[in-house]
């Protein structure tokens, strides 16, 4: 009972905020309207009649009802119908009343755009409040995790992974049985679906890069429908997924991230560590000061070129509605910047996988998106992450996770601290061709080497690249181990995997 009233006073109280909104934003419609504070019959009577009207309905109606913190798309536009329903209601009573004779008739309108405008912007100031902060981890693969429920101790679970284990895990989204509060975020994690969608959920993710296989449930089993607790049983006996228990195991619910081998414990030989002091001296510094450039540089060019290929998206579009349908954008989340997780999208390329076993590309692939990954058009949303700032035209590529050498943790934070590039000195001496401990040597080897007119280079073999593909060149290779002054043979050494290919 105590809860279901202090529900009812937060409501309440959110009904008053937002009219008070309408009233200092009809305040200020008509103060723009007549630059001054008109003190006339009607002009004092229409801002309390607007207050009045904006109370009643959203204490009817609710539609200005959501989970306040995490407001979005949805919440407002129902907050805007709500906006604009008190205005209309407003203006018809006026008008009958006394004609509207003191009031211009674009008040109204500008009325209604400055009420959503504060009440929207009071929502999202108190969504930010709350918001969760951006930590930054080490480059390392962390742990997915997905969350069945939307209850406060969810918010308490995305809480003490952000605090305690924000390098090892990672959650990767929310289930929950009210369809309404899809696409819906807490503390920036996004409530994908419900529960009944599970296996195709785990699907999706699968392809996107994110293999789940550890389900947390954020409430008892006995708050669940059948249908929901049917289809999360049959994927945990059939081995795809470990499900636990919030309220069984507060103090143990994050899973083991992986078995440990024998003297894990024990330092990892780094080949980073062989490094000379003279590549390393002053590459921290070198490399924020030209990152700083390069940002200038990256906006210009991302907006230029958007600008240019603007008239080719509605072409692929419709090329991929007629051969894949919807969605068209594709998204993996991949290590940026200093070892957070971004997401790098792309356009869909392929069909969306029906069965397990139809998780492989080249169950999937159709000739429109072989003729898109071709000409590299698929990567073409990807100018959306340069202005965003995951991404810059050139510097390390962004991997996948499991896609990184897990024995060159000091060559991974170095490689880490630039932006990643939509290409690279790795990309067009070999791409996928090399080997990935030798492809964390060639992007060492830019940051040593970083200039405009390298920049530049690289640029033009891509598009080299693209019209007659990618070579490896182990020539290329050896040179940076040489310069950087690394040993090409050694247990433990990437240049093991080069000496390979030399003497094939």
């Amino acid at each position: 009972m105590k809860r279901v009233s202090r529900g009812i006073r937060r409501d309440f109280l959110l009904d008053i905020v937002d009219a008070l909104a309408m009233l200092a934003a009809t305040y200020a419609a008509l103060y723009i309207r007549f630059a001054r504070f008109d003190t006339s019959g009607e002009v004092v009577i229409f801002p309390i009649l607007s207050m009045a009207a904006t109370f009643l309905i959203f204490h009817f109606t609710g539609a200005n009802k959501h989970l306040i913190r995490y407001f979005s798309l949805r919440e407002f536009l129902s907050l805007a119908a709500g906006m604009g329903l008190a205005v209309a209601m407003v203006a018809l009573l006026a008008f009958l009343s006394f004609r509207l004779n003191e009031i211009p008739r674009g008040v109204p309108i500008l009325q209604w755009m400055l009420a959503v405008g504060l009440s929207s912007g009071l929502r999202i100031a108190y969504r930010l409040w709350h918001g969760s902060r951006q930590f930054r981890i080490r480059p390392k693969r962390r742990l997915p995790l997905l969350i069945i429920g939307n209850t406060p101790a969810t918010e308490i679970l995305l809480r003490m992974v952000e605090l305690l284990g924000r390098d090892r895990y990672h959650v990767v989204g929310i289930l929950d049985e009210d369809p309404q509060l899809r696409g819906n975020r807490i503390r920036g994690c996004e409530i994908l679906g419900q529960p009944q969608d599970l296996s195709g959920i785990l699907l999706r993710l699968r392809v996107h890069g994110v293999p789940v296989r550890h389900v947390l449930l954020a409430k008892g089993r006995e708050s669940f429908s059948e249908g929901s607790l049917r289809v999360i049983d049959k994927l945990h006996e059939a081995g795809s997924i470990e499900v636990r228990e919030l309220q069984k195991q507060l103090l143990h619910l994050l899973p083991a991230d992986g078995k440990r081998e024998e003297g894990e414990a024990a330092v990892i030989k780094d080949v980073c560590h062989e490094l000379p002091e003279s590549v390393l001296a002053g590459m921290e510094e070198r490399i924020r000061i030209y990152g700083l450039r390069k940002r200038v540089l990256d906006v210009m060019g991302a907006t230029a070129i958007g600008l240019c290929v603007l008239p080719l998206v509605p072409v692929i579009l419709l090329l991929l509605w007629l051969s894949l349908g919807r969605p068209f954008l594709f998204w993996q989340e991949r290590v940026g910047q200093h070892g957070r997780m971004v997401r790098i999208y792309k356009f869909r390329t392929m069909h969306m996988p029906q069965e397990q076993g139809d998780v492989e590309d080249a169950a999937r692939q159709c000739r429109v998106g072989n003729l898109l990954r071709r000409l590299h058009l698929d990567e073409l949303p990807q100018l959306y992450n340069i202005l965003k700032g995951d991404m810059s035209f050139v510097g390390p590529r962004p991997l996948l996770p499991i896609d990184l050498p897990v024995d060159m943790p000091g060559c991974l934070r170095l490689r880490a601290l630039m932006r990643p590039g939509l290409t690279g000195w790795a990309q067009i001496h070999g791409g996928k061709e090399v080997p990935k401990e030798d492809k964390v040597i060639l992007d060492l080897w830019y940051l040593k080497n970083m200039s405009l007119k390298l920049d530049a280079l690289i640029l033009l073999h891509t598009v080299r690249a693209v019209i007659h593909g990618y070579r490896l060149a182990p020539d290329i290779i050896r040179q940076a181990y040489e310069e950087l002054g690394l040993p090409l043979t050694g247990k433990g050494s990437s240049g093991a995997s080069l000496k390979k290919h030399l003497d094939s």
